[in-house]
């Protein structure tokens, strides 16, 4: 089980020691913890691990792997600088942010655009048209992060299969749109058609290991077909097609 934890390379004493906590007991339930290799975060982080003998990994933006912190046990030197953000959370089945500046937010939109979950500690949060995205799990503390983190990392992706994804993904809308919303799903061998308020809002193609969503439109033939609008390939996908699935509902009704 590895899990990525993320946050600036110069931050406050209370991220620090949120962060050392976080390693501790990463370490303690037998994670590998990935980082930036470098100070800050990763460095409180790594420290925390090693106390309690975890094993640490640290993907480092330049070439020397001198450069890494001294509680790093694997130090991966890339010489691609910033670009080794996308190698540290694809690494992982999970992500702790911790804090954060640019850097980290670049690394947190990489996991997102990989399904990976993120679980977030005083970090960033996202909006789209004024709206916020709730795709991050926020928690209170290091005890909640790392409980999170565990359990999702173990359920792994790809757990479900594409008729209970599908499934999941149809049971969640009803109250990701809200009250008042009535979510009527009429399920055919391949796909279930969701209709919100008597009209069809979207499809879910129920695919050979994942579940595509679809939005309905207009060809230029003027037929009505479909718009992909996400792949669901595992448990920790339904929580994003949930929120595109809310747009979708949003900008057909504003």
């Amino acid at each position: 089980m590895i899990i990525a934890v993320i946050g600036a390379s110069s931050c406050s004493a209370e991220e620090a020691d949120l962060a050392e906590t976080v390693g501790e007991l990463l370490a303690q339930n037998g994670a590998t913890i990935i980082c930036g290799g470098l100070s800050g975060v990763m460095e409180a982080v790594c420290r925390g691990a090693k106390s309690k003998s975890g094993l640490t990994v640290g993907v480092l933006p330049g070439e020397d792997s001198s450069m890494a912190n001294p509680w790093i046990d694997i130090p991966i030197a890339t010489g691609i600088g910033y670009a080794r953000n996308m190698a540290v959370v694809k690494s992982a089945q999970a992500v702790i942010a911790i804090g954060g500046n640019y850097g980290t937010l670049s690394e947190m939109a990489y996991a997102l655009k990989r399904g990976i979950p993120i679980i977030g500690l005083n970090t960033w949060s996202l909006s789209r048209n004024g709206r916020e995205v709730d795709v991050i799990i926020r928690v209170n503390n290091a005890i909640e992060a790392v409980d999170k983190a565990v359990s999702l990392a173990k359920k792994g992706k790809g757990e479900m299969n594409p008729t209970e994804l599908a499934q999941a993904i149809a049971k969640g809308i009803p109250s990701k749109l809200g009250e008042g919303v009535d979510i009527e799903p009429k399920p055919t061998k391949q796909y279930l058609s969701i209709y919100a308020n008597g009209k069809l809002l979207l499809w879910l193609f129920i695919c050979k290991g994942h579940v595509t969503v679809g939005k309905p439109t207009i060809s230029k033939k003027g037929n009505t077909t479909s718009e992909k609008i996400m792949r669901v390939t595992g448990e920790r996908d339904i929580s994003i097609a949930l929120e595109e699935i809310k747009k979708l509902y949003l900008e057909r009704n504003s």
